[in-house]
């Protein structure tokens, strides 16, 4: 299995109402649909770019717009 992060990325809401999620593998960041109701919870996603997976927490100013 591909490596997995030790500390969660955060995860911030763009424009069109998508989780964008930094992977600190290749250093590129990518989107995934919100999740209603997410909160603090830590979740885990991979990265559509290298496979990694990501672990994130969804930051709490995102979550509260």
């Amino acid at each position: 299995p591909p490596p997995i992060e030790i500390e969660p990325a955060k995860a911030r809401l763009d424009g069109s109402g998508h989780f964008v999620i930094d992977c600190r593998d290749c250093l590129r960041e990518f989107s995934i649909p919100r999740i209603i109701g997410i909160g603090g919870a830590e979740k885990w996603t991979s990265c559509i770019h290298c496979g990694r997976m990501v672990q994130f927490i969804v930051a709490e100013q995102s979550e509260g717009k």
